[in-house]
């Protein structure tokens, strides 16, 4: 998606949908762990399913929510301010890794790997119910094909995610 829209000029228009499409919203209320996966544009339905989650009505307090978010370099960080700023206010990690990081990065780097996984989001055997687990995975196709083979290795079944396509 991001060299589509670097092609865009100033002025030009684009349609979106919300996050929604096939997904069924009522599953956030029920997840006490919510893993968004994104790399690069893919950010976008996250966005939505976190101000959903953060400012709904009844919102489970001790509900983990982690987003890893893959990019290349850091200026490709979108709605990095905004993440930040909901870091601040509610109980949500997350963690930018990046592919081709300058020197002075001191954060992840690298692209989607099993280690990774490892280190930053729970294993289903440590979740108190994995069906409490949802993971949410948006990126380019190569990116969730090998996010969706890493997770199966890692020992989270199907119906623990759910794949936003474009």
């Amino acid at each position: 998606m991001t060299p589509m829209l670097k092609k865009l000029e100033i002025g030009d228009t684009i349609d979106m949908s919300a996050c929604e499409g096939t997904f069924d919203v009522n599953r956030l209320d029920l997840s006490q762990n919510l893993i968004l996966l994104a790399a690069g544009t893919g950010l976008t339905p996250m966005i939505r399913i976190l101000k959903r989650v953060f400012h709904q009505d009844h919102f489970i307090t001790d509900r983990h929510v982690l987003l890893l978010f893959f990019n290349k370099t850091e200026n490709d960080i979108l709605c990095r301010d905004e993440l930040e700023t909901l870091a601040e206010k509610h109980p949500f990690v997350v963690h930018h890794i990046l592919s081709r990081p300058d020197s002075q990065w001191c954060g992840e780097t690298g692209h989607i790997q099993l280690d990774l996984l490892r280190r930053l989001v729970p294993s289903p055997s440590k979740t108190e119910d994995s069906s409490q687990t949802l993971i949410c995975i948006c990126g380019p196709t190569p990116f969730t094909n090998s996010t969706v083979d890493l997770l199966n290795q890692y020992g989270y079944k199907q119906n623990n995610y759910h794949i936003f396509l474009s």
